[in-house]
């Protein structure tokens, strides 16, 4: 006896969102808001180098740029974490947005460092010269 299947899916969901571009779109944004980041930093260089002929050494000025880069992306990662609290209706599991927002946090603060580490290491007369 052989049977045979009266109703067969046209499409597998499953795969259809694995083959999306949109769903590395928290990552997309993070990468979008680093390079945002970077060229707001490189914008001011002037005052980095104030920074540095004042006497500020390079890994200061680094841990200073950290900070601030880390502070964007936690605010970042922190407005992920809360959207299960406000749109609780658009989420099955609510982990979710939270492991995306860590995903575009650390994409956020990781290429923008990556973008602006030379500020630190440069010399102070060739940063202000860049204004």
């Amino acid at each position: 006896m052989q049977h045979s299947q009266l109703l067969t899916a046209t499409s597998d969901p499953a795969l259809n969102y694995l083959e999306r571009l949109s769903r590395w779109l928290p990552l997309l944004l993070g990468l979008l808001g680093a390079i945002a980041t970077a060229i707001v930093t490189r914008l001011r260089s002037s005052e980095l180098a104030v920074y540095r002929m004042s006497g500020t050494s390079p890994t200061s000025l680094m841990t200073l740029l950290t900070l601030e880069t880390l502070l964007i992306a936690g605010i970042a990662a922190l407005s992920a974490a809360t959207a299960p609290l406000a749109l609780p209706a658009h989420y099955i599991d609510p982990a979710v947005p939270v492991l995306w927002g860590i995903g575009l946090a650390g994409t956020w603060a990781v290429v923008t460092l990556a973008m602006s580490l030379d500020l630190a290491v440069r010399h102070p007369s060739d940063l202000a010269k860049d204004r």
